[in-house]
C-alpha cells in the first residue's frame, strides 16, 4: 500500500514494543526460578506468546498505536476499506504476526508488508500523512487549494500577511497557477506552496488537507493519479478519526453468530476430529519407543507438589491450552505447521493413552481425559478447522483470490474463536479442579461429559437455518 509507514520506523517502534514483553518475559522466568520441569516451561512458552498477542492487540484496538508506535508517530488504519482500525482487525493482525515471524519477516521486507496487515486489511502510517505533500500532483492540488488559501489569506492579519507575501514574492509562479482565476496574491502563495510545501506541510489542518486531496483527485488526469489521491484523503481522515474516537469495546459483536460461523466449518472440524482420533489410537496401539521415552522425560522432570495447587494447574493448564489455539490460528497460512502441532497433540494422547492401557489403567486413563476433554479438544478442532480451511485457500485459492477470502475467513470468525477461548478456559476449571473427584466414579464421570457434550454441540448446532 502506498500510505505504509518508512520500513525503518517501523522496525524501530517494534523494537520498542519488544522490550516491555522481554522484560515480562524475564520476570515471568525469575519468578518460576532455575527450573527445567515441563511445568515451568510450558508456562514460560505461554506467556511469551500470551504477552505478543495480547499487547499488540490491545494496545491498537485501544489507541490504534502501541507504545513504540506511538514514540515514532505511526499508527495503525484500516486499509480496506479506508478507516479506523477495528477491535477485530487489531487481534487478526496480531496474531498472524506468528507466520511473520515463521517466516522471519521476509514478506515485510519484499513487499513492505507484513502477512499480518495483508490479511487484516491494515496499513501502518505516519502522522506525516497529515501534512501537505504535492510532489507528482502540483497541478490538480494548486487548483484545489485555491479556495481555501483565499479564505486564510482574508482571514490573516496583515502583519502575518505582509511576511508570508515577502515569502512568496521570491516563488517562480509556474503557468498552471497563471492560468488560475484570482488575485495576484494568491498565485503568488499557491507558487510558493508549490515550489516549496516543507515550508508549509503544518499549515493545513487534517480536514483542509483532506478535502483539498479528495478535489484533486477529481481534477486529476491520469487514474492511477486519482486513484492515489482519493486514497491519501481517507487515510488522512482515518487517522484524524482513530486519534479522536473513543475507545472501543473488545466485546464480539454476538456470541450468537458462533453457530453460524462454525457451520462452514463443520467439515473441516470433523476432519480435524478424525486427524486426532486416528493419530491418537496409531500412537496408543504402536507406543513407539521414542514417543514414550519422551513422555517419560517430559512429565518425569514435573514437580509434583506444583500438581497439589489447584490455582498453579489451572494456570499451567489455561496458559498450554491457549498458547496451542493462538499458535494454530496465527500459524494458519504457513499450511504445514498447524498440522504438525495436531500431529504432536495427538501422539501425545495417545502415548499417554498406551502408557496407562500397558498398565490395565485404559478406563482410568479415559475417565481422567473425558470431562476436560470434551470441552478442549471442541476448541481445538475448532481452532484447527479455521487452520485447514484456510490451508485450503492458500492451496486452492477461490475466484476473490487468496488475500480477500482469507482476511474474510480470519475476520468472520472472531465468534466462534471466543466460544472456543471459553471452552478452554472452562476446561481448565474442570481438569484443576474437578477431573480427579470424578474418575473415582466412572458413571458420574461420564455422565458428566456426556452432558458437557450435549450442552456444547447443542449450542454449536443450534439455529441450523437462521442466517
Amino acid at each position: 500500500m502506498r500510505l505504509d509507514a518508512p520500513l525503518g520506523l517501523r522496525v524501530l517502534a517494534h523494537l520498542v514494543d519488544l522490550l516491555p514483553i522481554t522484560l515480562l518475559y524475564i520476570a515471568a522466568y525469575l519468578a518460576l526460578g532455575e527450573t527445567t520441569s515441563f511445568l515451568a516451561l510450558s508456562i514460560l512458552g505461554s506467556v511469551l506468546v500470551l504477552s505478543i498477542v495480547l499487547y499488540f492487540s490491545l494496545f491498537e484496538a485501544f489507541f490504534s498505536t502501541t507504545p513504540g508506535k506511538k514514540l515514532m508517530n505511526l499508527y495503525v488504519i484500516s486499509a480496506d476499506p479506508i478507516g479506523p482500525l477495528a477491535p477485530r482487525q487489531a487481534f487478526v493482525r496480531n496474531v498472524l504476526r506468528f507466520t511473520d515471524i515463521f517466516l522471519l519477516y521476509l514478506p515485510t521486507f519484499l513487499i513492505k508488508r507484513r502477512i499480518g496487515d495483508l490479511l487484516a486489511g491494515t496499513a501502518v502510517v505516519s502522522d506525516e500523512l497529515a501534512t501537505l505533500k504535492v510532489r507528482g500532483f502540483e497541478e490538480s492540488i494548486a487548483e484545489a487549494l485555491l479556495p481555501i488559501v483565499e479564505s486564510k489569506l482574508e482571514r490573516t492579519d496583515e502583519v502575518t500577511k505582509s511576511k508570508l507575501l515577502e515569502l512568496s514574492s521570491k516563488a517562480e509562479v509556474p503557468p498552471f497557477v497563471e492560468s488560475l482565476d484570482t488575485t495576484d496574491e494568491v498565485k503568488r502563495v499557491l507558487a510558493a506552496i508549490i515550489q516549496w510545501p516543507d515550508k508549509f506541510k503544518r499549515a493545513f489542518t487534517p480536514k483542509e488537507l483532506s478535502q483539498t486531496y479528495k478535489v484533486a483527485s477529481q481534477l486529476a488526469y491520469r487514474p492511477e493519479d486519482r486513484e492515489e489521491l482519493l486514497e491519501i484523503a481517507k487515510a488522512v481522515e482515518a487517522l484524524q478519526l482513530t486519534k479522536r474516537r473513543p475507545k472501543p469495546g473488545l466485546s464480539v459483536r454476538s456470541l450468537g453468530r458462533a453457530p453460524v460461523e462454525f457451520r462452514p466449518l463443520i467439515p473441516y472440524f470433523l476432519l480435524s476430529a478424525a486427524l486426532l482420533l486416528t493419530i491418537s489410537y496409531l500412537a496408543a496401539i504402536l507406543r513407539p519407543d521414542p514417543l514414550i521415552k519422551a513422555l517419560r522425560e517430559l512429565f518425569g522432570t514435573t514437580d509434583r507438589r506444583a500438581l497439589a495447587n489447584t490455582a498453579y494447574v489451572f494456570s499451567v493448564i489455561f496458559l498450554n491450552n491457549m498458547r496451542v489455539v493462538l499458535l494454530i490460528l496465527g500459524l494458519s497460512p504457513t499450511v504445514v505447521i498447524p498440522l504438525l502441532m495436531l500431529l504432536v497433540n495427538g501422539m501425545t494422547i495417545g502415548g499417554l493413552l498406551g502408557t496407562y492401557a500397558a498398565q490395565g489403567k485404559a478406563l482410568q486413563a479415559i475417565l481422567l481425559i473425558l470431562p476436560h476433554g470434551v470441552p478442549e479438544l471442541t476448541a481445538i478442532f475448532i481452532v484447527t478447522a479455521l487452520s485447514l480451511k484456510a490451508a485450503k485457500i492458500v492451496i486452492l485459492p477461490p475466484k476473490i483470490g487468496r488475500v480477500k477470502a482469507l482476511r474474510e475467513l480470519f475476520l468472520g470468525s472472531l465468534e466462534i474463536l471466543a466460544v472456543a477461548t471459553a471452552l478452554i478456559l472452562y476446561a481448565a476449571v474442570i481438569e484443576a479442579a474437578i477431573t480427579k473427584p470424578l474418575s473415582s466414579d466412572p458413571m458420574k464421570g461420564v455422565a458428566f461429559s456426556l452432558a458437557e457434550a450435549l450442552v456444547i454441540y447443542f449450542f454449536l448446532l443450534k439455529a441450523r437455518n437462521s442466517s
